[in-house]
């Protein structure tokens, strides 16, 4: 398993916009092939020094090769129609796990 992080501030004028948004993107990538479930969180801590929104989405994918494929065929895509949609308004970074082990209570 494989989770793809990316981790979004924005700017609190567009965020219904973009989540509305970004939902059906997450509805377009949960049909490809490798791509399990996906997680959106928002952040509990805010900066008190600026008023983005913070989102965290990640996505849990069935392996490496299903995200290498995600890459190569959609990633530049919706890239570029986020940025035409809302350039400058918004900012991401992305991170990239693995799992290594799930504890539970005894």
């Amino acid at each position: 398993m494989v989770v793809y992080e990316v981790n979004l501030e924005l700017d609190p004028e567009i965020q219904t916009e973009y989540v509305r948004w970004i939902r059906q993107q997450m509805r377009r990538i949960l049909q490809l092939d490798g791509f399990e479930a996906v997680r959106v969180y928002r952040s509990l801590v805010d900066d008190p020094t600026d008023d983005l929104a913070r989102l965290t989405v990640q996505y849990l994918v069935r392996d490496q090769a299903a995200l290498d494929r995600y890459f190569q065929e959609y990633a530049g895509e919706l890239r570029s129609e986020g940025n035409r949609l809302f350039g400058g308004r918004f900012q991401s970074s992305r991170r990239f796990l693995q799992h290594l082990e799930t504890l539970l209570p005894a």
